[in-house]
């Protein structure tokens, strides 16, 4: 499956449901993609991802971990329920999952 550059995330406005649901979709696609190139990081639903975010935190320092990567941001310390954290979560998750494209050739 065909997976649309992490890049345009930056682009979701904040407190737009329909964008954020697009989001959750393909990000959710990505994580199973990565998990397949990475098999020891587990998979998990990241629908409620405002609450989860040191979950997510835990799954993209696995990530880098397994691809011998130095860690990411900690994603864990951006309140996407904000506007000024969706911002600088939307930029820097975009960043670490075209790095992580860049490092499993997706």
């Amino acid at each position: 499956m065909a997976l649309i550059s992490p890049l345009l995330w930056q682009a979701i406005p904040f407190g737009l449901p329909e964008g954020m649901l697009d989001f959750l979709g393909q990000h959710d696609l990505w994580h199973r993609t990565l998990a397949a190139k990475a098999p020891a990081v587990q998979i998990v639903n990241l629908d409620q991802l405002p609450e989860i975010m040191d979950v997510h935190d835990d799954i993209h320092t696995a990530l880098a971990r397994a691809l011998h990567l130095s860690p990411p941001p900690d994603f864990s310390l951006y309140d996407i329920r904000q506007r000024s954290g969706w911002v600088l979560f939307s930029q820097s998750h975009a960043l670490e999952h075209e790095r992580l494209r860049a490092a499993t050739g997706i």
